[in-house]
């Protein structure tokens, strides 16, 4: 068991506060010895368990050295309430995010040189926001948590917005149902609707 002095990124017995830093544990070299890119990362977060709030922000940056100059930026962050072990209660999920796309971390420590991390076209900064709030209650006697729910996910193109159900075991056993009702609708089309049905158990 941690506590706040065994860790001093806790604050205190019951709230932490943590950053990190990731950066590659080395540089891409390619053949000629020149560096070919710095990909680095890092983000600050905050969790209360004793109330289920969490908030945590992240940025990351991937600089290529080639002539003409080409980086990767992007900003992200996330707020949640969770609710109780049962399920119950209120949960909320916000994930807005800003910056390039992230790139393949494969190509960046296979390119040969730092002018094939470059892209063909420009890119442009893209936002997308990802977000659902929803409220956990007591079903079929208390055995079960039934969770009406509604999401938001959008971007500078496309957005789709859902309704639905969810249902659980209140002991939080591995049967689990949902139903879902959503509509997507993309620049230059008309709107999509779809209902979905899930299931998942273990045996």
């Amino acid at each position: 068991m941690r506590t706040a002095a065994s860790d001093p990124q806790v604050t205190t017995g019951y709230r932490s506060l943590r950053w990190t830093r990731t950066p590659k544990p080395a540089t891409a070299v390619p053949m000629d010895g020149v560096p070919a890119a710095r990909p680095r990362s890092g983000g600050i977060g905050y969790a209360d368990p004793s109330t289920g709030v969490s908030a945590d922000l992240k940025v990351r940056t991937l600089v290529a050295h080639a002539e003409n100059g080409h980086g990767e930026w992007g900003v992200s962050g996330g707020f949640r309430i969770a609710p109780d072990e049962r399920g119950r209660g209120l949960s909320v999920s916000v994930e807005p995010a800003y910056g390039m796309e992230a790139g393949d971390t494969d190509v960046v420590w296979s390119a040969r040189d730092a002018a094939e991390l470059v892209p063909g076209a420009e890119t442009h900064p893209s936002a997308r926001l990802d977000g659902e709030v929803g409220y956990g209650l007591p079903a079929f006697s208390g055995l079960f948590t039934g969770t009406p729910y509604a999401g938001l996910s959008a971007t500078d193109a496309e957005y789709m917005a859902r309704v639905g159900w969810r249902l659980r075991p209140a002991d939080d056993g591995p049967f689990r149902l949902s139903l879902e009702a959503s509509q997507r609708e993309a620049d230059g089309d008309g709107p999509a609707h779809g209902v979905g049905f899930r299931l998942e158990t273990r045996w």
